[in-house]
């Protein structure tokens, strides 16, 4: 056994070579990850439960395949951790809210079954935006997830027990829900990858959604590489590697209205600089005009979250809305408020949105946008402010994210590098339906060409420094 390799943070594509190798095995790597867990955890709250028991069972049966040469994937024996809304059999899952508090599921989610099938292992379930409803994950019962590059910040929401885990090295990657930007949005904010696949790519059964017209089922992961493992093994032959695909001259779409105004002066600069990178590995960057209604699609985007939220969430809001946290409390109080007109007509404008997104897609290859407009502010605080004008922070964060959970498109976020040397900073991509492959191998050559002394920093400061 390498000693070293507990210094530094664990890839997928590190970690099964060397169960290959044997110069590691799985029973020695979980149990290095749940020492991590108890130490860094009661700061960071990243995680509300973590199931050592079956960890450990899992990591055994693991190390006996490797051992007989009988591993079930690239996946056997890696380490990973779900966000609390996905349902695990046997192992809590609260959704971020005393009023499941106590709820273990019979059955799990089907990426668990995909998952476990490949033979990964279950260390826990990640803390969360209550009800996955927020973009900061401050839990007003299981504690403010703290951001591993500086504990006083937030990590982003809702997936951000999750983006905090995989960035500080409590888990190897994680699986989270996107229903607004819930993915990309924690992923950004922590320095790492984060994607929503096409809409129904990937099984959202066994998954609490305050939207099923939004909600999708997504990795989070420390890198593009074992992002693409992951889609590999979870797909099968849905999903063809891209990465390495000669990208020259691909064509770009940035957008020149919504997605590219007022954006924080720093994230503005780092947005402009990626743009000059791109064009040096030969992409090919072109300015798109959107219809002005895309400044619009929020309102739409909300009423479909209500709609769709009042029946997912009937019984909270019929008998317990005095159990939630003051911000969901008051969220899910106007679930009941959008009516069945305003319903429908966001229905059909979700269809439009779609429907521009895919006119925009015959004259380019991607679309590029920064992840969020804004910098995460301090826990505690709801306000994003932006070159000195104030912004409801939930609202403002989701701003470049949301609509593409409307439409369904591929996007995935990337970081770039970082704001005032602690803020991590992302940029979007966003693809045809289908094309998450091409996206992805976008994403790694960015990675490959750029990203190295990023991923320094992150090593050395959300990783290193946390021991």
């Amino acid at each position: 056994m390498d000693l070293n390799i507990f210094n530094q943070k664990f890839t997928i594509e590190q970690l099964h070579k060397a169960y290959i190798k044997r110069d590691l095995s799985p029973v020695e790597v979980v149990k290095h990850l749940l020492k991590r867990i108890e130490k860094l955890n009661p700061k960071n709250k990243s995680f509300i439960t973590i199931s050592p028991e079956i960890a450990l069972t899992q990591a055994k049966l693991s190390e006996k395949r490797y051992f007989n040469n009988m591993s079930l994937s690239r996946l056997d024996g890696i380490p990973l951790s779900y966000k609390d809304s996905i349902n695990t059999k046997g192992i809590k899952t609260t959704n971020g809210s005393i009023f499941e508090g106590n709820y273990v599921p019979s059955y799990n989610a089907d990426i668990v079954n995909q998952l476990n099938q490949l033979g990964t292992v279950t260390l826990g379930k990640n803390n969360l935006h209550e009800y996955s409803y927020g973009s900061s994950s401050n839990n007003p019962h299981y504690g403010a997830v703290r951001n591993p590059w500086n504990h006083n910040f937030s990590p982003g929401g809702s997936s951000g027990g999750s983006a905090s885990a995989v960035a500080s090295g409590m888990s190897v990657f994680s699986i989270g829900t996107d229903t607004a930007g819930s993915i990309r949005e924690p992923a950004a904010t922590c320095g790492i990858i984060g994607l929503k696949p096409t809409y129904n790519l990937i099984s959202t059964k066994g998954v609490t959604n305050a939207s099923w017209t939004k909600g999708h089922v997504g990795p989070l992961t420390s890198t593009v590489k074992d992002l693409d493992i992951f889609m590999q093994e979870i797909l099968q032959d849905r999903y063809k590697t891209f990465i390495k695909k000669d990208l020259r001259g691909i064509r770009i779409g940035v957008p020149t209205i919504h997605f590219t105004e007022e954006l924080d002066s720093t994230i503005e600069k780092k947005f402009n600089k990626s743009c000059n990178l791109l064009k040096k590995l030969g992409a090919n960057l072109i300015e798109i005009e959107l219809p002005t209604e895309f400044c619009k699609s929020m309102e739409y985007s909300l009423k479909l979250s209500q709609g769709e939220g009042s029946i997912v969430f009937k019984d909270i809001i019929e008998s317990s809305l005095n159990k939630l946290g003051d911000y969901v409390r008051s969220a899910f109080s106007s679930f009941n408020e959008a009516t069945a007109k305003e319903y429908l007509e966001s229905l059909q404008k979700r269809q439009w949105y779609k429907n521009q997104i895919d006119k925009v897609f015959c004259n380019v290859d991607l679309i590029l946008t920064p992840t969020s407009p804004a910098l995460h502010g301090p826990i505690g605080t709801d306000l994003a402010i932006v070159n000195g004008r104030e912004h409801d922070s939930f609202i403002w964060m989701i701003r470049n994210t949301h609509v593409f959970n409307m439409t369904g498109h591929p996007a995935i976020s990337i970081p770039v590098g970082l704001a005032n040397n602690i803020h991590p900073v992302g940029i979007q991509f966003i693809a045809p339906y289908n094309k998450d492959n091409l996206l992805i191998a976008m994403a790694y050559e960015y990675e490959k060409r750029f990203l190295d002394n990023f991923y320094k920093k992150r090593q050395k400061i959300c990783y290193t420094e946390a021991d």
